[in-house]
C-alpha cells in the first residue's frame, strides 16, 4: 500500500525585470521568463590582483542600456552570431 503526504514546495516566479542602470521596468505574466527577452543578465567573477578581488557581481541590463553602453566601446564588440 502506498500512502502519501502533501508538501507545499517554494517555488519563485518572475514577476519583473528591472534594469540595473536605467531602472525600465517590466512585469512578467508569472512565471514567463520570455517577458524578459530583451533584457540580459550579467554575471562574473573578479579575478585576483584585480581591485575588486574575489568579488561576485550580477545585474541585468535591458536592450538600450546594453547598446548605449557598447557604443563607448573603443574597439567595437564582435558580433558572432545573427540571424
Amino acid at each position: 500500500m502506498k500512502q502519501y503526504k502533501t508538501v507545499l514546495e517554494k517555488v519563485d516566479l518572475l514577476e519583473k525585470c528591472i534594469c540595473n542602470k536605467c531602472g525600465k521596468e517590466i512585469k512578467s505574466a508569472v512565471g514567463d521568463f520570455n517577458d524578459c527577452s530583451d533584457y540580459q543578465h550579467f554575471w562574473f567573477r573578479w579575478g585576483y590582483v584585480s581591485k575588486f578581488d574575489g568579488e561576485v557581481w550580477e545585474f541585468d541590463l535591458c536592450e538600450d542600456c546594453i547598446n548605449e553602453f557598447v557604443q563607448t566601446f573603443s574597439v567595437p564588440a564582435n558580433i558572432l552570431y545573427r540571424q
